[in-house]
């Protein structure tokens, strides 16, 4: 069995060595590939996961998940080995999961990011973006983030200044609190990352640009413009990890749905980012709320709420929403539902409510937190981490500012990422999202395949296919809206050993609905044109008397001898392939 521990972030060495020992002590239920390679060469891993004996991975629904997008956000990476344990060890003894393999295929990809992450885990620096070197930083003057005590960590430095606009509390001196107006006669501070300034001349202090550019996220094409480029990126898909991903998901169009684990927060983002609700259809907000709810529900006390990318809670700015993301490509370009999960929430474990409730993103500036806020947040630390989390403020004689006091919040791991005591907890609260998705993905099944003899050696052969799924096999609205959205398709294969004497060999039916109409807000429209009523028709689809739109049925009028064989074959892009074998006679 693979020694699989969550009590620390596991580097990339590490983490490869772990998918392969998963692979191979699964071979029946996984395969391991890599989809391209990071800047620097590393491979980009991916698992599949999914019961070989049911069928291929490609004739399944597919659920996708990666993490690490972010150099920053290592936890992301844990969860998805978490996952990748939890299915491959869970399979014949946990229902849920039997289930899922037997009839789903899951890919995982645990690091989008390897060549930052490397950086964040292994240096004190905290902006590692996407581990590519910046020319700029090499020439252009400014602050940039240094572990200026060399003792391995990089957190805050304050710099007493009568113009500053900070002074301790006086309830607990480790905390900043913010000068009022009109206020004087006191200490006062300026607030900085600790650093160096390069080439400094003793005058205005100003920003270097990062040491490293890239991070992928903001990378995509999708309402992406020249102006909303982030993170050095030129061009969408200029970086290899986005253009490994889009090609992955562009030959993989069995995916129903994709999840992207970042920290941090404990929110789960829906699309789109980039537009107001009011441009989507209400029924893929509906259906998105649904589930979004449904994954709050799954991380209990904690309660992350399921936000709009676009909301106010989210987007500091509306007037600067968030373009060229992962989840809006996936939904508006692909035509399937995907989340963004921030993982962590240090304010909700230290009780200062969920991200909801304590006012959404605004909370991740310390600026913006209040004193009592900051006092509840020490207080837990102390308590929970024993102190480890802030480090307090020490004198430091700084090369360009001369003494400084050097600490704060320790917050590569209690902020941004859990401390490891708490890996494994968040591992359990989170991991399972995607689980319970793919048991809502569309599954196209035969119910029936049978033949009627209407004449010697003349066979009537009618074959209905059922979307078993929650969702339809359009996914969304949005697919169809795009008009990317194939529709559902039934095939005789005659096997040589028949002749056929109506109808085509391979028909094209309508989408087939599944429950998510039921959803309240999803108001129910038909996916196709109007029909007339239900009748039979050689070499057709017909719909069922019952007026179920997640089922139809196609006939076809056969010439065969007894004992000659066909297989009729429902195929659906989204639902999955279901064969059924038919002998005369």
């Amino acid at each position: 069995m693979v020694d699989l521990r969550f009590d620390h972030y596991h580097h990339y060495d590490e983490m490869t060595d772990i998918l392969h020992a998963f692979a191979k002590e699964f071979p029946d239920l996984s395969e391991i590939y890599s989809i391209g390679q990071s800047t620097e060469g590393r491979e980009l891993w991916l698992i599949e996961i999914t019961n070989k004996e049911t069928g291929p991975a490609e004739e399944k629904p597919a659920v996708y998940v990666d993490a690490n997008t972010h150099a920053a956000e290592v936890t992301g990476r844990e969860v998805c080995l978490w996952l990748v344990k939890h299915l491959l060890e869970g399979y014949g003894g946990d229902e849920e999961i039997t289930g899922a393999l037997d009839a789903r295929v899951f890919y995982v990809l645990p690091c989008l990011n390897p060549d930052g992450a490397e950086l964040y885990l292994t240096t004190p620096y905290h902006r590692t973006g996407g581990g590519i070197p910046n020319p700029e930083w090499d020439w252009k003057p400014g602050f940039t983030e240094e572990d200026v005590d060399g003792d391995g960590e990089i957190v805050k430095m304050r710099v007493e200044d009568p113009n500053g606009d900070w002074r301790e509390s006086e309830k607990d001196p480790r905390v900043m609190v913010k000068r009022a107006p009109g206020e004087f006669g006191g200490v006062y501070y300026k607030i900085f990352t600790e650093g160096v300034i390069k080439d400094y001349d003793g005058g205005e202090i100003k920003t270097a640009p990062p040491r490293w550019i890239g991070g992928t996220n903001r990378n995509w094409p999708e309402r992406w413009k020249p102006e909303s480029r982030a993170y050095g990126v030129d061009v969408p898909l200029d970086e290899p990890e986005a253009r490994a991903q889009a090609d992955f998901w562009r030959t993989h169009k069995n995916i129903c749905g994709g999840l992207a684990y970042h920290t941090h927060g404990g929110l789960i983002v829906r699309s789109s980012s980039a537009v107001p609700d009011s441009e989507l259809d209400i029924r893929d907000i509906a259906t998105y709320e649904y589930i979004g709810d449904m994954g709050t529900e799954l991380t209990g006390e904690a309660q992350y709420p399921s936000v709009s990318g676009n909301s106010s809670l989210f987007t500091l700015d509306p007037a600067k929403p968030r373009v060229g993301t992962a989840k809006d490509f996936f939904f508006d370009i692909m035509g399937v539902y995907a989340w963004t999960y921030e993982l962590w929430d240090m304010a909700g474990m230290a009780g200062v409510g969920n991200f909801k409730e304590r006012g959404g993103i605004r909370f991740t500036r310390f600026e913006n937190r209040t004193e009592e806020e900051n006092l509840r947040l020490l207080e837990w630390n102390d308590g929970f981490l024993g102190g480890d989390g802030f480090l307090d403020w020490k004198p430091v004689e700084h090369p360009q500012l001369g003494r400084v006091e050097i600490g704060g919040w320790r917050e590569k791991f209690t902020w941004r990422n859990p401390p490891p005591k708490f890996l494994e907890e968040e591992c359990l609260r989170s991991g399972t999202f995607m689980l319970k998705y793919a048991a809502l993905t569309p599954r196209v099944e035969l119910i029936k395949a049978d033949a009627e003899e209407v004449a010697p050696g003349l066979y009537r052969v009618t074959a209905v296919a059922k979307n078993q799924g929650f969702l339809p096999t359009n996914v969304t609205e949005q697919a169809l809206k795009a008009k990317i959205a194939k529709k559902v398709t039934m095939e005789i294969d005659l096997g040589g050993e028949a002749e056929l004497v109506m109808g085509g060999e391979k028909l094209e039916l309508d989408h087939l609905e599944g429950r998510s109409h039921r959803v309240p807000g999803r108001f129910y429209t038909p996916l196709g044109p109007k029909r007339d009523p239900p009748g039979r028709f050689f070499g057709g689809m017909f719909i069922t008397d019952s007026g179920d739109r997640s089922l139809q049925a196609a006939e076809w009028l056969v010439k065969a001898e007894g004992g000659a064989h066909v297989t009729v074959i429902a195929s659906s892009e989204k639902g999955g392939v279901d064969r059924k074998s038919i002998t005369f006679g």
